[in-house]
């Protein structure tokens, strides 16, 4: 173990400057070290126990050194990863984050062991050669938790969209929800975290938010009692003198849950006729006339009727009359189309179509993710409950000045970035002889401040870094662009991940003393008779 075939160069070195016969002896890579120190290993003894004695700091660090805090730490420590571990199995990995990476007493047993670890090397000082391979290695483990305390606090990772001919982009969006509300007195806006994770809101277990620059006398309060995560334009129908007749459906699906509400009006073509997913249609008819030829038969329910006589209702596959009769109200008429039936709730002589923003089971795609929010003076309500779809704001009626709501909203928290970005063109080539990508490409263009421009390639799994250069990426000052999504049927948009670590040589730097540390314990070792 204490040989090692190290080149000719490297034995010269050590020749020169540690002394010795590397190579072909078993000298100590850390004979002539100047922190080693030439104290016997009694006089060494005495100074440590001198120094206990007469200094309160060397007291402490010798504490901070006890083999028993580092058993308790490293125990509890393994524990909470193996907890963990089970949490992200079972949940997902954000809710072990939330619970226990980021847990302030996990973040704390990693500082107290950092200071463990810090103590443990200056409770062997001054150090003798054999000293040395133990503390690089626990050197090299602090300098690795130092990194990942710095990727933490000050990197991050986000997203990035861009439209091919769009304007240059400056911002990227987190992986993180807040609510933005406006001050009343200067109109500044002041963001507040909002976990769409774990801890969610609901009637009873309201999130309450103190409304910035609002009167002492009168202290406002932004309550969240609700998140959907599908969020969409639901229809109703509302009485209207000038309106024509008009019917509200309810459709259901007792297989997946799915509900849509469906409004008819006769006055207009558009109004009569509605499409259902695509896949069928609803046709409020003035007769039922013979069925029309279809190459492609279409699903169809006719209705005839309904506010001046019974809604009858004819179900159609082509020229195929599969199913008639009288819809009555409140009574479900299953359809045939996939486990879906349908509801008449109401039927108006005189209505219109009203849209409002309210949680849908059915996936669209306009569908968002939204909270439910209402202002409170006190305990008091004093405005509706309001959803607002993330990406979007809303005003509530402001108690003590009409003329001045309270602007909410609500999104992704956003971060600005030194430079701005632009898709100069996005392409998919496909594997040869079929329809399956074989690579993303994303060609961008990146302005400095001073208006310097430069391009780059992101390629699925080699992302493109800005700004470019060995030195930037070996301390961390740049950014790495990878492919995170794209639209088939929009090769003109793509959305990119952005990585940011300034922590990145650190964690590097750490991990080499680690294995630099437990190389040298064994090579360096004085070979057994």
């Amino acid at each position: 173990m204490g040989r090692f075939p190290f080149p000719a160069a490297f034995c010269r070195w050590a020749r020169m400057y540690c002394g010795g016969t590397w190579g072909d002896g078993s000298l100590s890579l850390f004979m002539r070290l100047p922190f080693v120190t030439s104290l016997t290993s009694e006089e060494r003894s005495a100074r440590i126990a001198a120094r206990r004695q007469r200094s309160l700091f060397w007291r402490w660090v010798h504490r901070g050194a006890s083999l028993n805090v580092a058993m308790t730490l490293l125990l509890t420590l393994g524990l909470a990863c193996a907890a963990a571990t089970i949490t992200e199995s079972r949940f997902n990995t954000d809710v072990a984050r939330y619970y226990i990476y980021r847990n302030p007493l996990f973040l704390g047993w990693l500082a107290i062991l950092f200071l463990n670890l810090f103590c443990v090397t200056l409770d062997r000082w001054p150090w003798q050669k054999r000293h040395l391979p133990f503390v690089i290695t626990h050197y090299g483990i602090i300098t690795l938790l130092l990194g990942a305390a710095v990727g933490s606090r000050f990197g991050y990772e986000a997203f990035m969209s861009l439209e091919k001919g769009g304007v240059p982009e400056g911002r990227v969006a987190l992986n993180q929800n807040i609510v933005v509300i406006q001050g009343l007195r200067t109109g500044g806006t002041y963001e507040h975290p909002f976990s769409t994770l774990v801890d969610l809101p609901d009637a009873s277990r309201p999130h309450l938010i103190s409304v910035p620059e609002a009167p002492a006398n009168h202290p406002l309060t932004l309550k969240i009692d609700g998140y959907a995560t599908s969020l969409g334009w639901v229809e109703s129908l509302a009485p209207d003198a000038q309106g024509g007749p008009g019917l509200l459906l309810r459709f259901r699906n007792g297989a997946t849950g799915q509900e849509m509400p469906l409004v008819l009006l006769r006055e207009s073509e558009a109004g009569r006729k509605r499409s259902f997913f695509g896949l069928a249609s609803v046709d409020w008819v003035a007769s039922f006339d013979a069925p029309a030829h279809e190459e492609k038969p279409t699903p169809t329910l006719q209705l005839l009727g309904g506010t001046e006589a019974p809604l009858r209702y004819r179900l159609l596959r082509g020229e195929r009359v599969e199913k008639e009769g009288t819809l009555l109200s409140g009574t479900p008429l299953p359809l045939g189309w996939a486990e879906w039936q349908v509801t008449l709730e109401s039927a108006l002589p005189n209505a219109r179509v009203e849209k409002t923003i309210a949680p849908t089971i059915a996936a669209t795609a306009e569908a968002n993710s939204g909270i439910r929010v209402a202002l409170l003076d006190g305990e008091k309500p004093v405005s509706p409950s309001l959803w607002i779809p993330s990406g979007t704001s809303q005003d509530l009626p402001n108690p003590l000045n009409a003329e001045h709501p309270v602007r909410v909203g609500f999104g992704l928290q956003t971060k600005p970035l030194p430079f701005a970005v632009e898709l100069v063109s996005f392409d998919v080539p496909r594997d040869e002889g079929g329809t399956t990508p074989s690579d993303f490409i994303s060609t961008l263009r990146f302005y400095d401040l001073r208006g310097t421009t430069s391009k780059a390639t992101a390629h699925m799994n080699y992302p493109a870094t800005y700004p470019a250069g060995f030195w930037l990426s070996a301390l961390g000052l740049n950014y790495k662009f990878s492919q995170a999504n794209w639209d088939p049927d929009n090769l003109d948009h793509t959305t990119l991940q952005v990585l940011h670590d300034p922590g990145w040589p650190l964690k590097w730097v750490g991990s080499l003393l680690i294995v630099f540390g437990i190389a040298s314990l064994f090579y360096s070792r004085t070979p057994s008779p």
